[in-house]
């Protein structure tokens, strides 16, 4: 997840009437150790967990909740079906508007980019504590304060068993009816999730536990948005202390690759957006020097070269023909979904700024693609540079993060203030409030708005 990509590398799978989930474990040991020697050094806030918010059994509880429908996107209220043996019900305190969304929310009645099985509840990303959970849940308890995430740790597929549990198997589970209407219709929750309303249901792959005392939109902020710019500096290719880091993209992702690269001691950290208003952020955020890809039009690619040099070209000292460009590139711009109301994007369907992070990626170095298109489109790259030319590409799914690892540790750093996730909320409202909210977003005029209930 845009600069406007949340973490998803898909729409919701749709699955055949009776296919069957995927069997999984529960309980995953968080590995987790400290990103920064920072860390150690700075003190820490008290971490208590959340008061639980007990009423028995949910099943039949009424909710309100944001629906998307062939007749389009409005609040609903809505009634809650039984909780299955491995899923938890979640009473929601803040959810996230991520832009990947806005395709939907925004269609036209009837149009094809509808899933065939709406109506759903919108949201993929939030924060709240769970109410109740099904008899075979084995991570979370009731009380239980958690992040919900578009991406599951499963711990027990292919991809987890082998490293990579943020390409985790667990996404094709099939996605069935958590609630129903007024008229009792059958309602879904997108991508397996929902979460922007008053009581969402998910497996509990998606849930993961934390105890901090951490405002509700520090820790919705973390779950992907700015936690997958996050991840994609700290943990997939980790950026080294003193080198030259461009972000292209100023959005929620790459606001938190800014950070990341500040956070881990980058020696230069470059942003590339534009809209005037991001860039400022950027700068506040840990940035050194931010260009409007507008201003610097074709020459682009070749200002971050000249700026990343190093100072000699002997080899035997230091240099050679081989150090032009930035030692780490993190692409998080992704395509229009909606008209921007700001100033407009060099290409709409984002494909340029992708081809530009891989060029300005000195040979050797390292670029990261966490930005998702609109749309597919095909990208080319010289064969010979891409085979001999040494960079490495890391394919940044959800930044490259292990939830049950990571999200822990990112707590930390919020809590430690090394991380500032309350400066990239930038619309904040009730329930009633989010369609207007997610027009922001979608108009590029917010970085992360954030949907509040239950407070």
């Amino acid at each position: 997840m845009p600069s406007e990509g949340g973490g998803e590398i898909m729409d919701e799978p749709v699955i055949p009437e009776g296919a069957s989930k995927v069997s999984r474990r529960g309980m995953l040991v968080g590995l987790g150790v400290g990103v920064a020697a920072a860390i150690q050094a700075a003190p820490a806030r008290s971490a208590t967990a959340a008061p639980a918010i007990l009423t028995g059994k949910t099943t039949g509880m009424r909710f309100r909740a944001l629906v998307r429908s062939r007749e389009g996107t409005a609040v609903q209220s809505l009634k809650l079906l039984a909780v299955p043996p491995k899923e938890v019900v979640i009473r929601v305190k803040a959810s996230v508007t991520c832009y990947t969304q806005v395709t939907h929310v925004f269609a036209e009645p009837g149009s094809p980019l509808l899933p065939p099985w709406v109506p759903m509840v919108m949201g993929h990303t939030f924060v709240g504590v769970v109410e109740e959970v099904g008899h075979l849940v084995a991570r979370t308890r009731v009380g239980d304060r958690v992040i919900v995430t578009p991406t599951p740790q499963c711990g027990q597929c292919y991809a987890c068993l082998h490293g990579r549990s943020d390409q985790c198997d667990f996404l094709t589970v099939d996605i069935h009816p958590f609630a129903v209407d007024e008229n009792g219709r059958e309602i879904r929750p997108r991508f397996g999730l929902g979460g922007i309303g008053e009581i969402a249901m998910c497996a509990e792959e998606y849930c993961v536990p934390v105890w901090s005392d951490l405002t509700d939109v520090e820790l919705a902020v973390l779950g992907d948005n700015a936690g997958v710019g996050l991840a994609a500096g700290l943990t997939l290719a980790p950026i080294e202390a003193g080198s030259s880091v461009a972000v292209v993209g100023c959005g929620s992702l790459g606001l938190g690759a800014v950070q990341s690269a500040r956070i881990r001691g980058a020696g230069q950290i470059i942003a590339i957006d534009p809209v005037r208003y991001r860039r400022e952020a950027a700068l506040k955020l840990g940035a050194t020097m931010a260009l409007d890809p507008h201003a610097e039009g074709d020459k682009l690619v070749e200002r971050v070269r000249e700026l990343c040099r190093v100072p000699t070209d002997r080899p035997l000292a230091g240099g050679g023909r081989r150090t032009s460009g930035a030692d780490f590139v993190i692409e998080a711009v992704g395509g229009d979904r909606y008209p921007p109301a700001v100033e407009k994007s060099p290409d709409p369907k984002g494909v340029l700024p992708v081809v530009q992070a891989w060029q300005m990626t000195r040979p050797d170095g390292h670029v990261s693609f966490t930005g998702i298109a609109a749309e597919t489109y095909d990208i080319a790259f010289p064969s010979t540079q891409l085979i001999l030319g040494g960079r490495t590409i890391h394919s940044a799914q959800m930044g490259g993060m292990h939830v049950m690892r990571d999200l822990p540790r990112f707590v930390r750093l919020v809590e430690r203030g090394l991380f500032d996730a309350k400066a990239i909320a930038t619309s904040i409202g009730p329930l009633d409030r989010a369609v207007d909210i997610f027009k922001q977003v979608a108009e590029r005029t917010s970085i992360i708005g954030i949907i509040q209930t239950n407070t």
